[in-house]
């Protein structure tokens, strides 16, 4: 983890890591807390923070908000609408680092709903083939193309031709800053509606591409084992959202044109959601929600860390550590800082890559960073062995995978 005071810890919005001692309850809160059709009738109209609140005033409150928030953030039910065997999927989620992210995110821990939405999937471009015939093969999608595909509209079941199509994906850079590209599969849900999900490419790692998403309220994240809300107190308590700049690759005008006017689409999309975006100068209080130039980290006590049900999942299993290798977590390994200019927040971090490490992350400064170049680069001298080798896409899908 990056050395410094702000060192990442789980949020004490947890409820699963929080206790109380157990003291004598009023008999009549006793029977009120413990009454499932009374508490389920006021929780719903609950914000997050109020929840948490709520449960702190008494051992039999702690109690009935854990019970009903298990029901409330079940994953497994959440995720059914777009899987067959949502463990299934999360067991992937654990063996390949694939983050969901975007509007589903959003619903999942603002406990709504919005139809026709789809499902965003971040992917390491390694892992994108494994992912995406699973998507196919267990899941039942048809790969509609990427970006530049040939692929007729109606798309394909044929797993040769998504292979194909994913390996010059990877050669290529999407306009939207992080990712190579964005491959479309589609599956018949019911009553006729069609379910979309996208497998996004990204070229660095899956986090940094969150933080080139267009605002605050999307800066929310499931992976296999946790949920995090980036900005909680911003997006559920107060309902607000701020534009964040745009970090494009490519520097052609037409491109940068389209990009702005896609991000100004979602974001009053996600207005007339509720989220509110209002211009950084004429925010006055609402200002502390986004913690500007504080150094940040992925469950830090600013985000909010829900633990999830991970029955019948197997953790993430790690390469044989000769040379040593750090905690590979690839969600909370990573750091940014929100800066702003002019009316908008701009995320500020620099890129953490090493021979020992299989994934990139990213640091909230170059100067953590460079901590970090040096550690890792001393710890290649004094084990005095060859870095690890890790395999591409192609090796992982020639020796076949789990």
């Amino acid at each position: 983890m990056p050395p410094s005071s702000n060192f990442p810890v789980r949020s004490p919005l947890s409820l699963y890591e929080w206790t109380l001692e157990r003291q004598d309850q009023p008999e009549l809160a006793m029977f009120f807390y413990n009454q499932f059709p009374v508490y389920s009738l006021f929780f719903p109209a609950c914000s997050p923070g109020a929840l948490f609140k709520f449960a702190r005033t008494c051992q039999a409150a702690h109690c009935s908000v854990q019970s009903w928030m298990a029901k409330a953030y079940a994953i497994n039910p959440h995720l059914s609408r777009f899987f067959f065997d949502p463990v299934r999927f999360r067991n992937l989620q654990a063996r390949t680092g694939s983050l969901i992210s975007g509007s589903n995110a959003l619903q999942f821990l603002d406990r709504t709903f919005y139809e026709n939405s789809d499902l965003d999937l971040y992917v390491h471009s390694v892992h994108a083939i494994e992912v995406g015939i699973h998507l196919m093969k267990m899941e039942g999608y048809v790969y509609l193309g990427g970006h530049a595909s040939l692929l007729p509209a109606s798309g394909t079941t044929d797993t040769d031709e998504f292979m194909v199509d994913e390996m010059e994906a990877r050669e290529t850079l999407y306009s939207a800053g992080a990712i190579h590209d964005v491959l479309r599969f589609m599956r018949p849900g019911p009553n006729g509606s069609r379910l979309n999900l996208q497998l996004i490419l990204t070229i660095t790692s899956c986090f940094e591409t969150v933080m080139r998403f267009h605002s605050t309220c999307v800066m929310n994240l499931i992976s296999w084992d946790y949920a995090v809300a980036l900005y909680p107190r911003a997006t559920f308590e107060l309902s607000i959202n701020q534009r964040c700049h745009i970090i494009p690759f490519s520097l052609f005008p037409s491109e940068i044109a389209r990009a702005e006017s896609d991000a100004t689409a979602a974001i009053e999309k996600y207005r007339a959601r509720g989220k509110v975006d209002i211009p950084w100068s004429e925010r006055e209080e609402s200002k502390l929600a986004f913690f500007e130039g504080v150094h940040r980290y992925v469950g830090d006590n600013f985000c909010w860390t829900l633990p999830l049900d991970t029955t019948g999942i197997k953790p993430w299993r790690s390469e044989p550590r000769s040379p040593p290798r750090l905690t590979p977590d690839l969600v909370f390994n990573n750091g940014w800082t929100m800066v702003v200019h002019q009316e908008r927040m701009t995320p500020a971090y620099s890129v953490l890559t090493s021979p020992l490490l299989k994934y990139n992350y990213i640091c909230p400064s170059e100067s953590i960073r460079n901590v970090w170049v040096t550690v890792l680069r001393r710890m290649t001298e004094y084990s005095g062995q060859s870095p690890p080798f890790w395999p591409d896409a192609s090796d992982l899908h020639a020796r076949g995978t789990e």
